[in-house]
């Protein structure tokens, strides 16, 4: 039986190359963590920042809401007074929100007969213009004398 015998300098370098080996492993694994790290931070940092995003459209989408109700409720007052002449209506065929408010209230009237005359109807690119004018009574005539 035949025995292999390494001199002293072989099994120094041959040590000295497993330790290399380990701490080049060590550094690589260090910076591949830091790396690791970095990389998550910087996803949290975007989901963080999409957040506070979202969080600020839908206040301005609840801002927008609120004004939108108040101008039709301001224009219902004024109709109801009678201080309206003229109507200028634009129909955009545009959807703005699946929970868009109504333009008119409920019952939407069949016909603007009921006191308002279609006057102008303009198309305007890919929307129209609708001007109506409000019709007033005339006034019940004397009935002649007898």
């Amino acid at each position: 039986m035949a025995v292999i015998t390494y001199p002293r300098r072989r099994q120094a370098a041959a040590a000295g190359g497993v330790r290399f080996r380990i701490e080049g492993l060590l550094t690589f694994l260090i910076t591949s963590a830091a790396a690791l790290g970095l990389i998550s931070l910087t996803l949290a940092t975007l989901v963080t920042t999409q957040g506070y995003e979202v969080r600020r459209l839908q206040a301005e989408q609840a801002r927008w809401t609120e004004q939108t109700f108040r101008l039709e409720t301001e224009i219902s007052s004024l109709q109801a007074l009678d201080r309206v002449e003229r109507l200028y209506l634009f129909y955009a065929p545009r959807i703005l929100g699946p929970a868009g408010p109504a333009a008119f209230p409920d019952p939407v009237p069949e016909t603007v007969a009921a006191g308002w005359r279609l006057e102008e109807v303009r198309p305007l690119g890919d929307d129209v213009l609708l001007v109506l004018d409000r019709v007033r009574p005339e006034p019940a005539a004397a009935a002649p004398p007898a």
